[in-house]
Order: C-alpha cells, then structure tokens, then sequence
C-alpha cells in the first residue's frame, strides 16, 4: 500500500481479517482492530468509500470503552 498498490494489497487485507476473525473466534479481540484498519486503508485508496466506513466502523468496536 506504500507504494499506491492498493489492488494488490485488497485481497492480501481481506485475508488477514478472515484468517483474524478465525483465529479470535468465538469472542472478537483488540487485535483485530489493525486488520480491519489495514481493509480500511485499502478500500479507501481504491476509493471503495462504503465499504472504508464499513471497515472503520467494525474497527470502532474494539477501541470504545464499555
């Protein structure tokens, strides 16, 4: 993504949030925060802006307090 790759790098991010989601599962956990961001980077720079905020805002979750 440095370097504006964006359509290389989108599949590279969906897998680390699928293969993230797997590995917390049941309970969702802080780490996936960065992948999530990492999906939302990436759809952003290929300008995919629904799917960003969707991204961003699954990424919310694990950053507010209870």
């Amino acid at each position: 993504m440095s370097e504006g790759e964006y359509e290389l790098a989108l599949p590279v991010a969906f897998d680390a949030v699928k293969l993230g989601q797997a590995l917390f599962k049941p309970a969702p956990a802080l780490q996936l925060c960065p992948l999530y961001l990492l999906a939302a980077q990436a759809t952003l720079g290929l300008k995919r802006t629904t799917l960003c905020e969707d991204f961003l805002g699954l990424a919310s979750w694990y950053v507010m307090p209870i």
